[in-house]
């Protein structure tokens, strides 16, 4: 059955907002092709220093390598329309596989509230206990009382899905499930 979803319309200050945000982003991207200042840094000395030892002027410094960590937002507030005794809205954000929120229906929403409108480029969601879901809908909105709009849609979950999407700013990010053959189970709702 095709859902009808609503054209997304954005405001000239929506596409000023996103443009800031695109430019801030190439700008980002261009400074990290910038040669690298560790390349140029001579070789780690062979062992460490002992008592009494100093350093000197020829000897190299030991640099430690750069952590790279993936951005991810922060847990924040979830919600749900319902729930089942047990597996409330939060289970499905503590980062705990064996943790799920179930809904007491077969249809019905789970909600992640950001305190600030934050830009989204990446959805993660998995089901527990099997693929009961087959028809869901993530959607966005700007403020807290605003317009939900589609972000995207689709009939599986599964085990896990991390879908890609274009960066975009939202102040909510809702999980709308539109049909599942029982109560939904989602051990995961995350976004980065």
């Amino acid at each position: 059955m095709p859902l009808p979803f609503i054209p997304l319309i954005l405001t000239p200050l929506v596409f000023a907002v996103a443009k800031k945000v695109a430019d801030k982003a190439q700008a980002e991207a261009d400074a990290a092709k910038a040669p690298d200042a560790a390349a140029e840094i001579p070789e780690v000395s062979p062992g460490p220093l002992t008592t009494g030892e100093t350093e000197t002027e020829d000897a190299p410094v030991a640099v430690p390598e750069p952590i790279i960590l993936e951005a991810t937002l922060p847990l924040f507030p979830l919600t749900a329309s319902s729930i089942t005794d047990g597996h409330d809205a939060v289970q499905a954000g503590d980062g705990d596989p064996e943790t799920f929120w179930q809904s007491a229906e077969s249809r019905g929403w789970l909600q992640l509230s950001l305190p600030t409108m934050q830009e989204v480029q990446r959805v993660t969601l998995s089901e527990a206990g099997g693929e009961q879901i087959q028809l869901f809908a993530v959607e966005y909105r700007l403020t807290d009382d605003g317009q939900w709009r589609t972000l995207f849609a689709g009939e599986k979950i599964g085990a896990l899905l991390v879908e890609e999407v274009p960066p975009t700013l939202a102040q909510a990010i809702r999980l709308q499930i539109l049909a599942s053959d029982a109560p939904p189970a989602i051990a995961e709702f995350a976004v980065a």
